[in-house]
Formats: structure tokens, sequence, C-alpha cells
């Protein structure tokens, strides 16, 4: 018996792959590098510092103005001293000069009230008492202008020495004076320089703390950059997946609703075939097919067959949907409703029962359990090797229906038929399967 081989590719599986973009953390660059925070902290440093000297430095400045005012108001007072001194002293020795002036006066006097020398003489002579008056006043005259000489040179040494003592306070005060003004002069010069070397490190922590700034500000827009950038990122990702949840969701109902309509179509095909299978069961037809439309002779049911007794619910269902595609036509790569090749009925029929079967005969032979032919039962899977196949490969398979029959579809010629497990056979038998295990 000649028959096409019913095998067709076994088909592809489609994998959809979600693509997740994980974000990374937003590091604002916030910080500057650690050298130039150093250096900023570096030069802060150095600029308390000399500030702190500069106050020291003025301090100074400030203490040795002071001393130099109170050295210049005592060189003041020294040389006002000194003027008073000398008035006192001009004024002294003007008195001394009027008191000699005035003891040469009388001296001058006291010798004149005797005129002449011999007058004097002959006075004395003549009246010792007045000669002895005379010569008193002129002991008196003459201590008297030695006591105003002696007084003379007295406060004209004590002038001189007067005027070398403050002549040498005077000096010690100008150079007080000078030296502090020295100092004053020398602390100026070192806070002037204290403060220019303030200024210039105001301007390196200035010009370093601008460096900072613009770091700062160039990291936090690269962060800011790279945030908008990931946030688009996320968006897109979150679209994408939203996108391909809602596609895989309208598949998923999609698949839901025709797998519903698929099992209403086998419980109703199920039920229909239940119930062909009953009005066979009570009144077989003459022809010894179903509905009228087999061939008569060997490819028709055999008058009087039910379906065996003991056979399972699952493989009647197997059983009522096979026997209800007797005489239907062959179409190779056909799964129904009412065209097959082979390992199409038998697909559609174990479908029936919620078993999947690939549309492919050398994967039905591993798609179940085999059993040896002594254990074969009704909905077991028959394979052979057919017209083109092997014993390893078979090319044809068929259901067995019980009482020694196998249906299949075979060919264009003769469509779906039974026959006899020996005619099935007769090259050789691949193997019995099981596909509920």
């Amino acid at each position: 018996m000649t028959r096409w081989r019913a095998c067709r590719p076994r088909p592809g599986h489609l994998v959809a792959t979600l693509a997740l973009v994980g974000l990374i953390g937003l590091s604002y660059v916030d910080s500057p590098p650690p050298r130039l925070v150093d250096s900023v902290s570096s030069m802060r440093a150095q600029a308390a510092a000399i500030a702190q000297k500069l106050n020291a430095l003025e301090s100074e400045y400030n203490q040795a103005t002071s001393q130099m005012t109170a050295a210049q108001a005592g060189l003041a007072a020294t040389v006002r001293e000194e003027s008073t001194v000398r008035q006192a002293i001009a004024h002294q020795l003007t008195r001394l000069h009027q008191l000699h002036a005035e003891v040469v006066d009388e001296a001058i006097t006291i010798f004149s009230r005797g005129g002449t020398g011999s007058t004097v003489v002959s006075v004395l002579s003549a009246n010792p008492n007045q000669s002895a008056l005379v010569q008193t006043d002129v002991n008196v005259a003459s201590s008297i202008q030695e006591q105003a000489l002696s007084a003379y040179v007295a406060a004209k040494q004590q002038l001189q020495q007067e005027q070398a003592t403050l002549a040498a306070q005077q000096q010690r005060q100008r150079t007080l004076v000078a030296q502090l003004a020295s100092q004053q002069t020398t602390a100026k010069n070192a806070e002037q320089a204290a403060a220019n070397e303030l200024a210039g490190v105001n301007s390196q922590i200035q010009t370093l703390v601008a460096q900072q700034e613009a770091q700062q500000a160039a990291a936090q827009q690269a962060a800011a950059a790279q945030a908008a950038q990931q946030a688009a990122a996320a968006r897109a990702a979150a679209e994408q997946a939203a996108a391909q949840q809602a596609a895989q969701q309208a598949a998923a109902e999609q698949a839901a609703q025709q797998a519903a309509a698929e099992q209403a179509a086998q419980q109703a095909a199920a039920q229909q075939a239940a119930q062909q299978a009953a009005q066979q069961a009570a009144a077989p037809p003459a022809t010894g097919g179903l509905g009228g439309n087999l061939p008569a002779g060997e490819y028709g049911l055999p008058a009087g067959y039910t379906i065996p007794s003991g056979t399972t619910p699952q493989e009647q269902v197997v059983l009522n949907y096979a026997l209800s595609k007797l005489g239907d036509a062959y179409v190779w790569g056909g799964a129904g409703p009412n065209v097959f090749d082979c390992s199409g009925l038998t697909m559609e029929a174990w479908a029936q029962a919620g078993v999947a079967l690939d549309h492919y005969t050398v994967s039905q032979m591993n798609e179940g359990v085999q059993v040896p032919p002594s254990e074969i039962a009704p909905g077991d899977l028959v394979l052979v090797p057919g017209s083109d196949g092997t014993l390893a490969d078979p090319g044809h398979v068929g259901i067995y229906l019980g009482d020694g029959l196998v249906e299949s579809a075979v060919d264009p010629a003769v469509g779906v038929i039974v026959q006899t497990y020996g005619q099935f056979t007769s090259q050789g038998l691949s193997a019995i399967v099981n596909p509920a295990g």
C-alpha cells in the first residue's frame, strides 16, 4: 500500500527578551580634588598665622608709639625745666651782680667819707674812736664783697652743674626718642610687610576658592547631565517594559480567548463524537463506516464495533474524536477540522483529552511511554516504517481502536481509514506509545 509520509518541520520558538537598564546612584561630584582642598586649608592656616603676627606687630607698634610719645613728653618737660632753671639762674646772677655793685658802691662810699688819705690818717690820728669805726666799716664792706663773690661763684657752679645735668638728661631723652622712633619705624615696616603678605595669601585663597567653586559647579553640571541621561534611560526602559507587558498581556488574553474557543470547540466535538458513537452502537451502518461517507469493504469499521470496556474516560475522548473523523480527506500537514495527515490526526485526537503532541511522527514516538505489543490499549499510538521510513525513523502513525483495529490518515486516495492491526504493521513495528504515560 502506497502512502504519503505525514510529517513537517517542528515549529520554532520565539523568545522575547526584555533588556533592563540598571541605574547608578547620583554622585554629585560635590567634593573638590583633595589637593585643592588641602591647598585652601593650608593657605587659610597661613593667613590666620599672618593675621596673628600682624596683630602682634600692631600691638608692638602701638606700644612703641606710646613709649615715644611719653619720651617726647618727657623731653619737652626737660626742655621746659631747663628753660625755667636758666631763667632762675639768670635772675639770681642779675641779683648777685646788683649785690656786688651795691657792695662796691658801699665800700666806695665808706672810703669816700674820709676824703683823701692824709685826711683819713689825720682823722684817725686825731680821733681813735672814729678810726675804729671806719676800720669796722671797711672790714664789713670787705666781708660783704667776699660773701657776694663766693655766692656768685657758687651760683655759677650750680648753674653749670644743672646745665650739665639737664644736657645729659636731654641727651638721654633724645637717644630714647630716636630708639623709639627706630622701633616704631621697624614695627611699622614689619606691620606693612605682614599686611602685604596677608593680602597676597588672601588673594591666593580667593583664587583657590574660585577654582574650587568652578570645579564644584562643573561637577554638579556633569552630575546633573548624568542624572538626566539616567532618568531618560529609566523612562525609556520603563516605557519599553510597559509596552512589552501590555503586548504580553494582550497576547495572553488572546491566547486565553483562543484556548477557551478551542476548548469549547473540543467539548462540542467530543459531545458530537459521543452522540455519534452512541448512535453507531445502537444501529451500526451497513456500509461499515460512520455517516455513510466511508468507502465500502476493508477500510470501514467492522459491524458491531464498540469501544472496548475498561477504556479510560480520557481514552474514550480520544477514540470518539478519531471515530468522528473516519472518511475525512488526507492533506499533508492537515490538522482538522476535516482534513488530516497521520500525525495531525493523532495530535488533534489526543489534544481533545488534554495531551499535547508534536505534529511530527518521529517526535510522537518519544512523547509518552512506550509499551510492549502485549500491553497495547485503546488510544495508544502505533508507529510503523511506512513507505519512506525505517523502524528507527518511523514514517507513519495511527491510533489503536481496540479489537485489533487501527485508524490513521493514510493518503489522498483513501483518506482516514480503519485497518486491522496486522495490515497496519505488515512492514514492521517501530513502537507502541501511550501519550498519557
